[in-house]
C-alpha cells in the first residue's frame, strides 16, 4: 500500500488536466461505482432538476471561475463527463438535500457524513495538529496527494499547495498545507441547518487554500461561512514570528452564520470531533452519539507529547464508535490515513495503519522547515 504523489505545474486547467490524466483510472472507478453519486444525479432529473443544477453552475461560474477551470482539466485528463464530476463536487450540500427530502429534518441517515478526529498539542517541546481522515471503505485506495504550483498565462507563480485529496474531488477539503505555510485539516460537520443555494464546501474549501496568513483565512472564512451550504470545521496552524507565539486554530463554519474561533494557546492541548461547540447549531443526534463515545475514551488519555496525539488517534478501543475507525456494521468509515502536522519539525507526516504502531509512509517538507525533505514510500526513503 502506498500514497500516490503528483507534482504538477501550469494554471489552473493544466494542473486539472495532469491529475486527471495521472488518476485517470482512480478518477474514472470512483464515478463509475458511486451509489451516492448515482442518488445525487437523480436530483437534477426533470424540469426541476435541471434548472437546480444550472443554478449551482451559473453560482460556482460567477464565484470560483479558476476552480471550475481545474475541475474541466480533470475532465480531459481523466476522460470523464463534465457534469457527473461537477455533481460529484457538490457531494456536501447534495447528499445532505437528499437527506433532508427523504427524512424531513435530517434526524436520521446521516451517519456516512459524520468522520475524522483532530489532535491538537502546544507545548515548549512540540507543536502538533494530529488528523485522522476518516470516510467509507469505498473511499480506500482512491486518494492522492497533489503538490501543485500554480501560474498565471504570464507563468508567474500564483499560488503552491500539497493536498491530500480523494479522487474526483478538488484539492483542499480534507488536509495539506500551502506555500505561506499555512496547515489545515477538515472535519465533517452536521448542521441540520443547510442551504441548497449556498456554496458548496468544495469549492470554499480550495479557496482557502491561497490564504497567505492568518488574517487572510479568517477573511476568507468570514466572506464564505454565512453563505456556505454546510457545515465543517477547519483545523488550522499559521506561522507566527516567534516560536513562542506559537497558536493553533480551530474554525467552525455552518451556513448563515459567522465563523467560531478556538485558539489553543501555548501549554495546552485540544481536541474536535464532528461536533460543533459553536452555541445555537441545531446538529444531527447521531453526531452527538459519535462525539460523546470518542470524547469518553480521549478524555482519560494524557496529552503532553507527540506519542499521546498517536496513542489517541490510533485508539479503538471503543466498541461501536472507536477514534480510530475499523469500519464495523454501526460505524460504516473507516480511518484511510492519519496525518501529522509536526510544526517543531517542520514536516507534514501521513500513516497507513496506527500511527502509534507504524512508520509514516510519506513525510514532506513544509515551508520554513530547516530539515531536508523527505518522500517515502511504503515506509523506505527514495
Amino acid at each position: 500500500m502506498a500514497i500516490p504523489i503528483v507534482h504538477v505545474r501550469g494554471t489552473h486547467y493544466e494542473i486539472g488536466q495532469q491529475v486527471g490524466w495521472t488518476f485517470r483510472h482512480m478518477i474514472q472507478d470512483t464515478l463509475n461505482t458511486s451509489t451516492q453519486l448515482s442518488d445525487m444525479e437523480n436530483l437534477f432529473e426533470g424540469e426541476a432538476g435541471a434548472g437546480n443544477y444550472q443554478d449551482f453552475l451559473d453560482r460556482v461560474k460567477a464565484e470560483f471561475p479558476a476552480y471550475l477551470k481545474e475541475l474541466e482539466g480533470m475532465v480531459k485528463g481523466a476522460d470523464v463527463p463534465f457534469r457527473k464530476l461537477f455533481i460529484f463536487n457538490l457531494e456536501d450540500i447534495m447528499a445532505s438535500f437528499g437527506r433532508a427530502q427523504k427524512y424531513k429534518n435530517l434526524l436520521e441517515g446521516d451517519d456516512e457524513r459524520d468522520g475524522c478526529t483532530t489532535v491538537y498539542l502546544n507545548t515548549d517541546e512540540k507543536v502538533i495538529i494530529g488528523h485522522n481522515e476518516d470516510a467509507s471503505a469505498k473511499s480506500e485506495h482512491h486518494f492522492y496527494i497533489v503538490s501543485a504550483e500554480i501560474r498565471d498565462e504570464q507563468f508567474h507563480s500564483v499560488e503552491s499547495f500539497s493536498s491530500f485529496t480523494y479522487a474526483g474531488l478538488l484539492p483542499g477539503y480534507c488536509m495539506g498545507f500551502n506555500a505561506a505555510g499555512i496547515a489545515t485539516s477538515v472535519n465533517t460537520l452536521c448542521p441540520l441547518n443547510i442551504s441548497v443555494s449556498g456554496y458548496p464546501v468544495s469549492f470554499v474549501c480550495r479557496a482557502l487554500l491561497k490564504a497567505e496568513s492568518l488574517s487572510h483565512l479568517e477573511l476568507l472564512l468570514t466572506q464564505y461561512s454565512p453563505v456556505i451550504s454546510n457545515g465543517f470545521s477547519l483545523n488550522v496552524y499559521a506561522p507566527t514570528k516567534s516560536q513562542e507565539l506559537v497558536e493553533l486554530h480551530n474554525f467552525e463554519v455552518a451556513p448563515g452564520l459567522l465563523p467560531y474561533k478556538t485558539t489553543v494557546k501555548k501549554g495546552s492541548g485540544y481536541l474536535h470531533y464532528n461536533w460543533y461547540t459553536m452555541p445555537g447549531v441545531k446538529q444531527s443526534p447521531n453526531a452527538l452519539v459519535r462525539y460523546e463515545a470518542r470524547s469518553s475514551v480521549a478524555f482519560q488519555m494524557p496529552l503532553t507529547c507527540e506519542q499521546d496525539v498517536k496513542e489517541i488517534l490510533s485508539n479503538d478501543s471503543h466498541q461501536t464508535f472507536p477514534i480510530f475507525r475499523r469500519g464495523t456494521v454501526e460505524d460504516n468509515c473507516r480511518t484511510l490515513v492519519t496525518g501529522l502536522f509536526d510544526i517543531t519539525e517542520g514536516k507534514w507526516k501521513l500513516y497507513m495503519g496506527k500511527s502509534s504502531e507504524t512508520e509514516p509512509m510519506v513525510e514532506l517538507e513544509m515551508p520554513g522547515s530547516r530539515t531536508t525533505p523527505k518522500f517515502m514510500t511504503n515506509g523506505n526513503p527514495v
